[in-house]
């Protein structure tokens, strides 16, 4: 059974992250637009905070129906999730800057997956407290890791909306698919 509920969990996971990437993507250009018009803050945040609030808020409702979730954590999990993808952008960022050798994206990749994807499962298990948390944590930060590694350097591809939907994608798929997977065994 348990084998059964992790599995339905992980297609389920997988299918509600492909939406929330193509959803949070879709949504940066009439957010950015609006941001642009009313002349607040920085235009650039636009695009981390917009899939960064689809992805808090669909992995938060998703928790809640499921687990339980308090309705001041959803809020707490659909606020913090943009500002853990801002995290994880500047790690990547970071560590572009640190690069020396080829493969520049891969690395900044492979960190910015794993810091994003290991702080969004810490908050999910911080609020859920499941028994085997480092079970669900570390699973989830290798599936951000590796799929940052391989889905950073496809960002590159065409416009900032098109690199964007290569990024976002893959990555909200492989997190919730593993998450959810790795929630559903140690429940």
């Amino acid at each position: 059974m348990e084998s059964t509920n992790s599995h339905s969990e992980l297609r389920r996971g997988a299918v509600l992250g492909v939406g929330t990437g193509l959803v949070g993507t879709l949504l940066v250009p009439p957010v950015t637009a609006f941001f642009k018009f009313a002349g607040i803050g920085s235009v650039d945040l636009v695009f981390v905070y917009t899939a960064g609030s689809v992805f808090g808020l669909v992995l938060a409702l998703y928790v809640r129906a499921q687990y339980g979730l308090k309705p001041w954590q959803i809020l707490v999990m659909t606020l913090l999730t943009p500002a853990i993808y801002y995290a994880a952008t500047q790690s990547a960022i970071f560590a572009y800057g640190q690069i020396t050798i080829g493969h520049e994206m891969m690395v900044p990749g492979f960190v910015g997956g794993a810091i994003g994807a290991g702080l969004v499962s810490f908050l999910t298990c911080l609020f859920l407290r499941p028994s085997g948390w480092l079970r669900v944590i570390v699973p989830v930060i290798l599936a951000g890791a590796v799929c940052g590694t391989v889905a950073l350097p496809l960002s590159e591809i065409g416009s900032d909306l098109v690199g964007m939907f290569f990024l976002h994608v893959p990555w909200h798929a492989a997190v919730l698919a593993v998450l959810l997977s790795q929630l559903a065994q140690e429940r």
